[in-house]
């Protein structure tokens, strides 16, 4: 009986050990997430740049490009994609990540080597939300016709360059 005791102490001891030093959002998570674009006209050019404005990406579209969600310990990346074609207006999408369910995991397991030290680092805590995977980008003609134009889009699909330009209309 005490040699099944002592087994079951050992059994608990490494549960609760693993579950200490456990990191839900590496465990469930990723770091580097796949990013499908496609274009109309179709082969328009794509440039990705990251938050810091380095080009992480030239080519033509469709593409399929992988994107780190992390720039550093506890600092989550993001992206501007624009997609351009002679004869076409450039159409630019932002790309941000956001923090994962999976890494509030640590909290109800108690792990928190994995919510300060390994997330983080592995930048696992960031994920890509689904609607931000594909990006279809439907290129406008410059019509040399009209003399002036209005566009409507979503504050999503604003780069933040554009939005600190933006003015308010009462």
């Amino acid at each position: 009986k005490q040699s099944m005791n002592k087994g079951l102490m050992h059994t608990i001891w490494v549960l609760l050990v693993s579950l200490s030093i456990s990191s839900c959002a590496t465990i469930f998570g990723k770091s580097k997430y796949p990013v499908t674009i496609n274009s109309t006209p179709n082969a328009a050019n794509i440039t990705i740049t990251n938050k810091k404005g380095d080009t992480v990406f030239n080519g033509t579209a469709p593409a399929v490009v992988t994107l780190k969600s992390s720039s550093g310990y506890f600092k989550k990346e993001s992206y501007i994609v624009r997609l351009s074609a002679p004869g076409y207006s450039e159409k630019i999408f932002p790309i941000d990540f956001i923090i994962s369910d999976f890494y509030f995991g640590n909290i109800l397991l108690g792990g928190a080597i994995g919510m300060l030290i390994i997330d983080p680092l592995t930048g696992c805590m960031w994920t890509l939300p689904e609607r931000r995977n594909k990006i279809n980008g439907i290129l406008t003609p410059i019509n040399s016709n009209t003399s002036s134009s209005i566009e409507i889009r979503e504050l999503k699909d604003i780069s933040y360059e554009v939005r600190e330009k933006l003015i308010l209309i009462q």
